[in-house]
């Protein structure tokens, strides 16, 4: 492999600005305007004004107040993972207070029925810098190339220094810490509660107090073995 890390990291950057949810936004403007969703916000706290979303390949993330994010996705592994994560106070992780199955809809451009989602989680401070949205797309590209969990987080952060970074990075030894965090928590996630993230990249990272955090799970894996994932379900409105 040969590192395409600046193409990468631009490829995720346009990705952000112009790429909308594949599915039409008024599933999520029906939702909003439904009085038992609004009941169920209301009891998870959330009174705040809703904002205008920031978009994505399956979802649509919708900020509410000062404090909260309210995501629809058609992703069922993301909101999988967010019912596992929910109630687990996670130092690399958004809070998860709730999940629900919104409903089951005839895709507009796939031929096939879909479930909406809507997770409601932690605003996170998404202000990382540089070089830990670097480090987090080149190990969103290492994971990309190799499936399975983090074993050896020793091992992947020598990998991603020597394959899956921009050559001017690889000596650089503020860059391999910043390596170094996102793998650990990827890790510490992983062990805590059995969900591999497979989409740390740099716009996706956060910072929860001091320490990086990640707040969209749209590709994981989950060990359905351990205990936690092993009790989680998503239910319905």
């Amino acid at each position: 492999h040969r590192t395409q890390q600046p193409l990468l990291e631009g490829i995720i950057t346009l990705y952000h600005l112009i790429m909308e949810a594949n599915w039409p936004v008024n599933w999520a403007e029906q939702a909003l305007a439904n009085p038992k969703f609004q009941t169920w916000l209301h009891s998870l706290g959330l009174d705040g004004p809703i904002g205008q979303p920031r978009e994505g390949g399956v979802g649509r993330a919708y900020p509410v107040g000062d404090s909260h994010i309210l995501k629809f996705t058609t992703d069922n592994k993301e909101a999988s993972a967010a019912a596992v994560l929910k109630g687990h106070d996670s130092p690399h992780a958004a809070d998860i207070y709730d999940v629900k199955r919104i409903g089951t809809y005839d895709h507009p451009k796939e031929n096939r029925r879909v479930s909406l989602y809507a997770i409601v989680m932690q605003k996170l401070n998404t202000g990382v810098g540089k070089k830990m949205r670097v480090a987090g797309n080149a190990v969103y590209d290492y994971l990309d190339h190799n499936a399975g969990f983090i074993e050896n987080p020793e091992a992947i952060v020598r990998v991603v220094m020597t394959r899956f970074l921009d050559p001017k990075y690889r000596a650089d030894p503020t860059m391999k810490r910043a390596v170094e965090k996102v793998v650990a928590a990827l890790h510490d996630v992983q062990q805590r509660t059995g969900v591999l993230s497979q989409d740390p990249h740099g716009g996706n990272m956060a910072f929860k107090g001091r320490e990086p955090a990640f707040f969209d799970f749209g590709r994981s894996s989950m060990d359905l073995d351990h205990p936690k994932s092993a009790g989680a379900r998503v239910t319905s409105l």
